[in-house]
């Protein structure tokens, strides 16, 4: 029996490619956004891979037609197929086009009516297997890493047995469950609420629709709020008004704040003579330009804890800027 697949004759490399990279930029619904797994595999690649790997290599061919050509046409259907299919987020009538694929090539290889069981031996961030279950089949996945069998859960397992609403399950909706997505999203309210009560008052709240628009509360009378120049480190009067800015750091700012910072050496580890520099220059304005909490100097790296003092505006440049005479010193 000629058991060859479609993934040893022929899959539309380019193409498929081309969308994986296109997905990565995209992050709405996406399960990259449940955390950030170091070896993410594209979804679209692994659809293309579980579909390939059940269905014959001369699936998409015709059944009619001249003998010499049915492999050259095969090829340009599966194209044809596949790209539509590899698509992210993905057609439903294609996906379910698919399903129906799988299950056919899956019944005229064993037999069996139910549909392929597909093992992941190595999961990781879980996206075979959930590519599997999109397509109809029955997936297992297992992995060591903790943290990537977390995520499995919360990918492939949680929302197939919790997903839906159940009068017989204690939740949020009067007492029953509601289904996985508004359960999360009643509890994560309910925590946040608690967060607020609690240390509220050290964090300034920013309405919902403003985040992420440049556009600033306004606060204490003012019409208008300008956000600190590009270069400022955003020491602001005693107003404290939050100011967010966009690759300019640090991105949120707001008078009388502590802040953490770091810097670091290129490619040198500087010797505890010059070390006991970078520290004294650290420490010379303290009580100047800002309260120093915390510093701590290391090989090739400086980490500080500081408050500005309450001054119109400084600059980064300026405000942990070492003094002439350190400059100048030997190391």
């Amino acid at each position: 029996m000629n058991d060859r697949r479609l993934i040893e004759d022929f899959l539309p490399i380019k193409e498929i490619s081309a969308e994986s990279s296109r997905e990565k930029s995209l992050r709405h619904g996406h399960i990259s956004t449940l955390h950030l797994w170091w070896a993410r595999r594209p979804l679209v690649a692994c659809r293309a891979a579980v579909y390939a790997s059940l269905v014959p290599a001369d699936f998409h061919a015709p059944k009619n037609g001249p003998e010499n050509k049915r492999a050259s046409l095969g090829r340009a259907n599966a194209a044809k197929f596949l790209k539509e299919l590899c698509r992210y987020p993905g057609n439903p009538k294609i996906i379910e086009e698919a399903r129906k694929n799988i299950l056919k090539a899956h019944r005229d290889r064993t037999g069996e009516d139910g549909p392929p069981k597909v093992l992941d031996c190595f999961a990781g961030g879980g996206s075979i297997p959930l590519e599997a279950l999109r397509l109809g089949c029955e997936a297992y996945a297992l992995e060591l890493n903790p943290v990537a069998h977390l995520i499995e859960l919360c990918t492939l397992v949680y929302p197939q047995k919790y997903g839906k609403p159940d009068p017989n399950s204690v939740g949020c909706d009067n007492g029953k469950w509601a289904g996985l997505a508004k359960e999360v999203e009643y509890w994560g309210k309910w925590v946040l609420e608690k967060v607020k009560a609690e240390i509220g008052d050290l964090y300034p709240p920013i309405p919902a629709h403003l985040i992420g628009t440049g556009i600033l509360p306004v606060g204490h009378g003012s019409t208008s709020v300008s956000p600190v120049s590009n270069g400022s480190i955003g020491i602001l009067p005693v107003q404290k008004d939050l100011f967010i800015t966009h690759r300019n750091l640090p991105h949120w700012q707001m008078g009388g704040s502590t802040y953490f910072v770091t810097f670091r050496t290129k490619e040198i580890e500087l010797p505890p003579e010059a070390r006991k520099v970078v520290l004294e220059s650290c420490k010379h304005f303290d009580g100047k330009r800002y309260q120093l909490w915390s510093a701590v100097v290391m090989p090739d790296h400086t980490h500080l804890l500081l408050t500005p003092m309450e001054q119109k505006k400084v600059s980064r440049s300026t405000l942990i800027h070492p003094p002439r005479e350190h400059l100048n010193s030997p190391l």
